[in-house]
C-alpha cells in the first residue's frame, strides 16, 4: 500500500511520482514491483508463458551449408507429422515420464503406446524399448540413445525417438540440467550420422529447447547455445544426413527467444521480416 498525504504538497509529488513508476513498470516490464516482494526477497513468482495454439513453421539457411536449414514450429508437438526423429528431454536414469504427466516425456510416452479401444495402454512401446537399452543403472549426462517410435510412426510419421539425458536427479533436490546441455544436441546429431541410422531415412530432426525452464533471461542464454551447437555441428559436417533442423516452440517465450537467436546469428540467413 502506497500512503500519501493530500495536504502535503512534497509528500503528494513523491506519492505520484511512485505510483506513476508503479504504473510504468507494470506496463512495460515483468519486475515485480509489489512492496511485499520488495520486503520479502526469499519470495518467488513464477509466470507461466501463454501457449502457443496454432501451428507455424520457420525455416532459414545456414549460410555456409547450401541445402541445410534450420528453424523452429510452434505449438503442440502432437501436430506434428513430417518430421523424421523426435528428440526426447529425458533424465539420466532414462526413466520416462508417466503417461499423463506434463513433460516431453509423457507426451511422447503416451502416443507412442499401443492401447486398446478404451485408451488404456496395453503395450508401452517406446518406455520398454528404452528399459530394454538401457537396464536400471542409467546413463552418463548428454549421453542419446535411441528406440523404435511405436505408434507414432503410424499417428505421425517419425521414425525414431532419440532419448537425450538433458536433466540429472538428486534426492531432495529434483532434476536440474546437466552442466552442458549442449552436448545433447551434438550427440543427436552425431547418432543421426552414425552407422546405426545407416539404413534409416531420416533428413530432419526435432529439438526442445532442453533446461530453458520458465526464466527468460537464463532461457535466452541456453537457447543460444542450443542453436549454436547445431548450426555448428552441422558447419563442421557438411555432409550430415540431416537437412533441417528444428526447435520446438510450443510457447510464446520459447517462440521469442529462438526467433531473437535466428535473427542475430550471421551464420544463419534470415529474411529482413523474420
Amino acid at each position: 500500500m502506497l500512503e500519501y498525504k493530500l495536504d502535503d504538497p512534497e509528500n503528494l509529488e513523491s506519492g505520484k511520482k511512485k505510483i506513476g513508476k508503479f504504473i510504468k513498470n507494470g506496463l512495460t516490464s515483468q519486475t515485480v514491483d509489489s512492496p511485499v516482494y520488495e520486503v520479502m526477497d526469499n519470495l518467488k513468482v513464477e509466470m507461466s508463458p501463454k501457449k502457443i495454439g496454432k501451428k507455424e513453421t520457420y525455416l532459414y539457411q545456414i549460410v555456409k551449408v547450401p541445402g541445410k536449414q534450420i528453424g523452429m514450429i510452434t505449438g503442440d508437438i502432437q501436430n506434428i507429422k513430417e518430421i523424421d526423429v523426435w528428440v526426447n528431454s529425458e533424465n539420466t536414469n532414462m526413466q520416462m515420464a508417466r503417461h499423463f504427466e506434463r513433460p516431453i516425456s509423457a507426451t511422447i510416452r503416451y502416443p507412442g503406446a499401443m492401447k486398446d479401444r478404451a485408451g488404456r495402454v496395453s503395450e508401452d512401446l517406446i518406455a520398454n524399448d528404452l528399459h530394454n537399452a538401457t537396464g536400471t543403472s542409467g546413463v552418463a549426462p548428454g549421453t542419446v540413445i535411441y528406440t523404435t517410435a511405436g505408434e507414432l510412426q503410424k499417428s505421425h510419421n517419425v521414425k525414431k525417438i532419440f532419448h537425450a539425458a538433458s536433466v540429472s536427479g538428486q534426492h531432495g533436490r529434483g532434476y536440474t540440467p546437466i552442466a552442458d546441455i549442449t552436448e545433447c544436441v551434438r550427440n543427436a546429431l552425431e547418432l543421426a550420422d552414425s552407422a546405426n541410422m545407416a539404413n534409416e531415412d531420416i533428413h530432419s530432426i526435432l529439438f526442445p529447447l532442453m533446461g530453458t525452464g520458465i526464466t527468460k533471461m537464463s532461457a535466452q542464454g541456453i537457447a543460444n547455445q542450443l542453436i549454436d551447437a547445431a548450426v555448428s555441428y552441422i558447419e563442421e559436417n557438411p555432409q550430415s544426413k540431416i537437412d533441417k533442423i528444428y526447435f520446438l516452440a510450443h510457447n510464446e517465450q520459447d517462440r521469442d527467444i529462438c526467433r531473437h537467436t535466428f535473427i542475430n546469428d550471421p551464420r544463419i540467413a534470415t529474411p529482413p521480416e523474420a
